[in-house]
């Protein structure tokens, strides 16, 4: 009679899935940067781009900010050792997630917003200003209009003789 020896392979299970994931993710993170970079990554790029995908990219940035600085409150103002349990964990972690998301909408609305704003209208502003200065203004123009149209009247030799006034 054959008997068959179960092997237990639970030891080589995690290392196993682990190294495959990881290397599994690389080659896809790998594919998606020579896509994009020749230029035929655009359906996952018009995805990943989608305004719809704007708000919560800004609220993530401002909670990775400050989650550090919401957990080091957090341990720091511990007044007595630190007891692991599971409920104390998730009541923990729950909590530093709420806190680190609140201060993330709270720095999103009231600083980044309101700097996104006020840096597009400088920038309109300054791009108005400097395109305004090196343009000529109306009054020059109409003048350099009504110039050249008596110039053309009057014919070439007139015109080389007459001087050129402006008004100021």
């Amino acid at each position: 009679m054959h008997v068959m020896r179960v092997v237990s392979h639970a030891r080589f299970t995690n290392p196993f899935m682990s190294t495959f994931f990881c290397s599994f993710l690389n080659q896809n993170m790998s594919l998606y940067l020579k896509l994009s970079s020749s230029g035929q990554g655009r359906y996952i790029s018009r995805f990943l781009s989608h305004r719809l995908w704007s708000a919560p990219s800004r609220l993530c940035f401002a909670i990775y900010l400050v989650h550090v600085t919401i957990i080091n409150l957090y341990v720091l103002s511990q007044t007595t050792k630190l007891r692991y349990s599971h409920l104390d964990f998730a009541v923990s972690f729950a909590a530093i997630v709420f806190l680190s998301f609140a201060a993330g909408l709270l720095i999103v609305v009231f600083i980044e917003s309101p700097a996104c704003r006020l840096s597009k209208h400088l920038e309109t502003s300054l791009s108005a200003f400097f395109s305004n200065a090196d343009a000529p203004k109306h009054d020059e123009i109409r003048q350099e209009r009504s110039i050249n149209s008596r110039a053309q009247s009057l014919g070439e030799q007139e015109h080389e003789l007459m001087p050129i006034t402006t008004r100021s």
